[in-house]
């Protein structure tokens, strides 16, 4: 039992927990319900909690400690002043659903780092809104990460510069969240220098409020020297939903693993690519809009992905400052700042009006012209249009570009040297696949003719020929690829590997292979039973025939015997390649005797221990046998041993309960 002193010391600690504990607990998150506090609050760093809406009038705000602001709900209208970022600063609302809001009738809401300092914002829930015109809701020159909520702008979402200070790289990193532009600005302009990234991992950046008047809604605009690089996510515009800069000295970088990229308006591309000195790679994503992708200079190479013109028709036109083609997968257009254009495509599905379209629209001259080079190593290619084209290319230009790849249509005019077309089916899809040499050894010149006498073909086209026959002998004509592996054909026919190739004429004898039948308790149909063997003799390809013909048929069963069966059977025609043995056999009779019973037997064909209802009984009297009595009576001992055995327990049970009754009273039972 506890002592009044110890038990007084545990109830004053109960009371000073239950007091100070949620106390400090709460002090953590300081609330915040004056506007006039909450600059001073921000500037010290720690957490705080909007409980009700605020206006800030006085001045700006500045974090120069790390701080989290939970919008709880409510609204930051910060006027025209700006919330700046100068330390690391995270945005969240526990509200659940984003209504949470911080909105500002600036030149922007919130600044990320600054000309003497880095910054870092975190936007992991929560609506950072505003929506005049030519008002940006977050300008960043550090690293913002944006991890879900929503930013909402008529102009620029988020707008990011390089930073003036060498050892800040602005960055731009989208996880989640939506960001959305009302008016005919950007989304997000994204500039810096060759450090500078910008991240797309999730999330939609949505940009379609737009007017066909200005059609300047755009998704992301990469300038200068910024890194990109899209993993996934998704960006719809009304104008295009990804493009650079195709001014000044421009060498972005852009690579696109994964994601959703799509224009609406009904004239461009969803990805525009101006920019003269930087390299675009594309190894995955989905892209759609009157054309999918136009580039005008500078480097792109297409590993993956897929590349739809949502046109119905194919149209091209001079533009100074802009895009020039619709109902195009790939648009080569060079502009006319007259710069190098390399285009690499190794895969990736491609469908248009004209899935490969290369023109002139600026009237460059034929030097500037052979600035451009173009390669298709890859990929599947569909034509929409009427008139089944793939490929165009400006008057006067010789295009033989394609090493690989399928086509709905032929290609042929534009495939490259030493490459041909192979048919992949009957609507005149083709692939196109390296050309290799046919030559026929000279000792067979005179003993094989090649259809079309060709001396190449493509990897994978079939081979026809014919061959001198011998009609005793089989015609084998050997084919020896590159690394000098042999394989035989006898039809007339080979698929063309991917090497040189020798061709041989062997003439072999005809294979005959015995198969013998046999019968058991049987006979054949004509009542003898010897062995029947044929000789099958190999065709003029070299293979040799078993049919269910050949099998004998009619047997007919010995006395006392039935159901006759081969033990193995061919349906059809089954190729054999050594001499076989099958066996026809019936199968013995079974003769069942029944049970009548003996007139003399006194039982009635019972056993003598068995009475008529079937039980064992006594061979005179039908009572039951000793031994079934005497199982019996064990039986009974048995249960009445074990009825006894449970009284017992059950007894010491009751004892043992007693003993610890009367323990509970405080007396002393030994017994």
């Amino acid at each position: 039992m506890l002592s009044s002193r110890r038990f007084f010391k545990v109830a004053l600690c109960s009371v000073l927990m239950a007091v100070f504990v949620p106390f400090f607990a709460h002090a953590a998150v300081q609330e915040v319900s004056n506007p006039l506090f909450l600059g001073t609050y921000l500037s010290n760093g720690g957490e705080y909690k909007l409980v009700s809406d605020l206006t800030i009038t006085a001045s700006n705000l500045q974090t120069y400690e790390e701080t989290v602001l939970d919008l709880n709900g409510h609204t930051l209208d910060l006027g025209t002043n700006v919330l700046l970022a100068v330390k690391k600063l995270t945005i969240k609302d526990s509200s659940g659903d984003n209504s949470g809001k911080i909105t500002c009738s600036g030149d922007y809401c919130i600044q990320v780092g600054s000309s003497t300092s880095k910054g870092e914002l975190v936007l992991e829930s929560g609506t950072i809104e505003t929506m005049d015109a030519y008002y940006t809701a977050v300008y960043n020159l550090g690293i913002f990460e944006m991890n879900g909520g929503v930013i909402r702008s008529a102009e620029n979402c988020v707008r990011s510069e390089k930073n003036s200070l060498d050892d800040v790289n602005t960055t731009f990193i989208i996880r989640d969240g939506l960001l959305q532009t009302t008016g005919d600005s950007i989304a997000v302009a994204f500039a810096g220098g060759p450090n500078s990234l910008f991240e797309m991992y999730g999330g939609r950046i949505d940009a379609n409020s737009s007017s066909a008047e200005n059609k300047g809604a755009a998704g992301v605009g990469i300038y200068e020297d910024a890194t990109a690089h899209f993993y996934g996510g998704e960006v719809e515009a009304y104008s295009f939903a990804l493009y650079t800069n195709g001014s000044g000295s421009d060498r972005a970088n852009l690579t696109i693993d994964d994601g959703y990229f799509k224009m609406n308006y009904s004239n461009g591309p969803a990805v525009y690519i101006p920019h003269r000195y930087g390299l675009t790679t594309i190894n995955g994503g989905t892209f759609e809009g009157p054309s999918a992708i136009e580039i005008r200079a500078g480097d792109l190479v297409i590993n993956g992905g897929t590349f739809i013109s949502t046109a119905d028709h194919y149209e091209v036109g001079m533009n100074n400052s802009g895009s020039t083609t619709i109902g195009a997968a790939v648009a080569v257009a060079q502009h006319n700042t007259k710069e190098p254009i390399n285009v690499t495509i190794n895969g990736g599905s491609f469908e248009a009006n004209m899935p490969i379209s290369y023109t002139n629209p600026q009237n460059n001259s034929q030097e500037d012209l052979d600035k451009i080079t173009i390669t298709v190593n890859g990929g599947d290619f569909v034509s929409t249009s009427d008139d089944d084209t793939l490929v165009t290319a400006p008057d006067g230009v010789i295009l033989k570009v394609i090493t690989g790849g399928t086509f709905s249509h032929s290609v042929i005019d534009h495939v490259a040297n030493g490459y041909g077309e192979v048919p992949i089916d009957d609507q005149g899809s083709v692939e196109v696949t390296r050309l290799h040499n046919i030559t026929v050894m000279d000792e067979s010149v005179d003993l094989i003719v090649i259809e079309g006498n060709v001396t190449s073909a493509p990897h994978k086209a079939t081979i026809r020929y014919q061959v001198v026959e011998d009609p005793d002998l089989i015609e084998l004509v050997e084919v020896i690829d590159g690394q000098g592996n042999i394989s035989a054909h006898y039809n007339g026919s080979f698929v063309m590997p991917d090497t040189d190739v020798m061709i041989r004429v062997r003439y072999v004898e005809r294979a005959v292979r015995r198969v013998t039948f046999k019968i058991v308790n049987g006979t054949w149909e004509d009542g003898t039973t010897d062995d029947i063997v044929i000789e099958i003799i190999a065709d003029e390809y070299g293979i040799t025939k078993l049919s269910g013909n050949d099998f004998p048929v009619g047997m007919i069963v010995n006395d006392g015997f039935t159901g006759g069966s081969w033990d193995r059977y061919v349906n059809g025609e089954e190729e054999i390649t050594e001499d076989l043995v099958f066996t026809y056999k019936y199968v013995e009779e079974e003769i069942n005797i029944p049970d009548t019973g003996d007139p003399d037997d006194p039982n009635n064909g019972q056993s003598e221990n068995q009475n008529s209802e079937g039980n064992l009984s006594s061979p005179e009297t039908g009572a039951r046998s000793t031994n079934d009595v005497a199982s019996r009576i064990g039986s009974i001992s048995g249960v009445v041993v074990l009825l006894a055995g449970l009284v017992v327990i059950i007894s010491g049970l009751v004892h043992v309960g007693k003993g610890i009754f009367v323990g509970e009273e405080g007396e002393t039972n030994d017994e």
